[in-house]
């Protein structure tokens, strides 16, 4: 098989995995590790990557272990994947400021824009372009985001713009942004540098996990893990959503390798209606009209920005062009 094509088809299962995986994860959190630190959930499953990046690097073959081991840099490393997991954590504190401070209906709609971001931070740093219609896709994987996670059946208020929310309004965009920015520099380390897939993710955890470590000191919950112990209100069943996030974090770094970016942001709204879908079978809450719409949202989203990549001035899509501007993601159209 050529080895595009069959890239291609790797990246669709990739993202359709990422998207059970993501619907299942608020299920499987709420439903076994609803009275664990918070923390303590973040460090298990940063070490539970490490440590099956660790298994899976050893299954590799000879030649590729060979060739990681002799060209392992450390600047390249901080450079690819300290730099990221830097963003990320600064990203979930900006979040949580937001989180704090806007209406949950505007907090949702800017939550979004991430997949816009990253459209935008790839173009700068890796000079890929979207389409006109594939930012029609994007716009519409972003409503149909915005559908599916308002609340129902809730009366929301319309919050008075003042200093308070401009501030959380900052945080919000300022956190969508430097999503973006991550995962731009997380493709180009991937897919431009060629860096190992399993490589990069055990790297990203290790350097994650040391954050996460020089900032328990500080936080509330450091403190209640160093008096209840870091397995406080844990089950045997907590290592379930550990597992499943640990997986999850190998799939993003797959998909981005082999997919992209943008095409990863389309994963995880196709995640959000399957939680929907699942919470429907297993809970008997019924789907919303704003659920069916979404779905039919991101069904067109996902053909339009898979089948009209950019095309070349003259008129002619030059295959070679296409995948310079695009990257691996556009082929997936083909296998649809």
């Amino acid at each position: 098989m050529n080895p595009k094509k069959e890239n291609s088809i790797k990246g669709f299962f990739l993202c359709a995995a990422l998207a059970v995986q993501f619907g299942t994860q608020p299920l499987f959190t709420r439903s076994f590790a609803g009275g664990a630190i918070k923390s303590s959930l973040i460090l298990c499953t940063e070490v539970c990557k490490v440590v099956l990046c660790s298994v899976l690097l050893f299954l590799e073959e000879e030649r590729v272990r060979s060739g990681i081991a002799r060209t392992w840099r450390l600047f390249e490393s901080l450079q690819g994947a300290a730099l990221p997991s830097l963003l990320y954590a600064i990203q979930n504190y900006l979040m949580q400021t937001a989180y704090q401070q806007l209406d949950p209906m505007i907090f949702n709609i800017l939550n979004q824009t991430k997949t816009l971001f990253a459209a935008l931070c790839l173009y700068i740093i890796m000079r890929r372009r979207q389409s006109y219609l594939q930012m029609v896709a994007l716009s519409l994987v972003m409503g149909a985001a915005v559908l599916v996670t308002q609340p129902t059946n809730v009366a929301i208020a319309q919050p008075e713009m003042s200093l308070y929310n401009r501030t959380g309004i900052v945080c919000m965009l300022a956190a969508s942004f430097l999503s973006g920015l991550s995962s731009a520099i997380t493709q180009r380390t991937l897919q431009d540098n060629g860096r190992n897939a399993y490589l990069f993710s055990l790297e990203l955890s290790a350097y994650s996990t040391f954050w996460v470590l020089i900032s328990l000191p500080a936080s509330r919950e450091g403190g209640l893990m160093m008096t209840k112990g870091p397995l406080y209100g844990w089950t045997y069943l907590t290592w379930i959503p550990v597992l499943s996030n640990s997986l999850g974090g190998i799939l993003v770094g797959q998909v981005t390798k082999y997919a992209g970016s943008v095409e990863k942001g389309f994963a995880l709204v196709s995640g959000i209606l399957f939680t929907a879908l699942l919470r429907q079978q297993l809970y008997s809450i019924p789907l919303t009209q704003a659920h069916w719409i979404a779905f039919c949202l991101v069904a067109v989203s996902i053909w339009m920005h898979s089948n009209f990549p950019p095309i070349a001035s003259h008129g002619f899509c030059d295959p070679k062009k296409i995948n310079d501007a695009s990257g691996p993601h556009v082929l997936i159209g083909k296998t649809l």
